[in-house]
């Protein structure tokens, strides 16, 4: 009896042990105040379909808004599933899709969209397929984020923004420096 207890008990736990290594099957990414190389904003939510080994197959949803900057006017890159009987008449991409490289060979989440008629585009790049925080901004291993609007040429990046829990820690070392400086 003691062995079957001891089998079944072990059963449970590779069962649990394994489902907390599964990758969700979706992954939604919500960013608010970044900003662009030329002073415009980004912010936004998108939700994606992964497969088991956490690659992204489709995308369910996106409302991404683009702030204008000195570079280019905002933009509202919106999109819902059909396949999912979403109402797809706010839609504003077209189809979407996933790359897994960057240009300069640098492995990727990505999601890249074009408006109709494919006069502007985004990239928006995230960090892992568990948990995920944040997209990248400025250039980390070559993996960034951009907007590119073609009659315009060039493109603008995300730059690196420092979260507000960072900000803080620098003041108060700031602040310890000079209260020890005064004693």
């Amino acid at each position: 009896m003691k062995i079957k207890t001891v089998i079944a008990l072990a059963i449970l736990a590779a069962g649990i042990a394994s489902s907390a290594l599964a990758v969700p099957p979706e992954l939604t990414v919500t960013f608010s105040g970044y900003q662009w190389n030329d002073g415009g904003t980004l912010n936004g939510t998108f939700t994606v379909i992964l497969d088991g080994s956490g690659n992204p197959t489709s995308l369910v949803s996106c409302d991404v808004t683009t702030g204008t900057g000195t570079m280019y006017s905002g933009y509202e890159y919106i999109y819902n599933d059909p396949a999912a009987g979403a109402n797809t008449i706010d839609t504003t991409v077209n189809p979407p899709s996933f790359d897994a490289i960057q240009n300069d060979g640098a492995a990727a989440n990505e999601l890249v969209m074009f408006s109709p008629g494919c006069t502007r585009a985004i990239n928006l790049d995230w960090q892992g397929s568990v948990n995920t925080t944040a997209l990248y901004a400025g250039s980390t291993l070559g993996l960034h984020s951009s907007e590119l609007v073609y009659a315009i040429g060039g493109q603008r990046d995300l730059i690196a923004v420092p979260e507000p829990n960072t900000l803080a820690l620098a003041g108060l070392g700031g602040l310890g420096l000079l209260l020890r400086r005064r004693k």
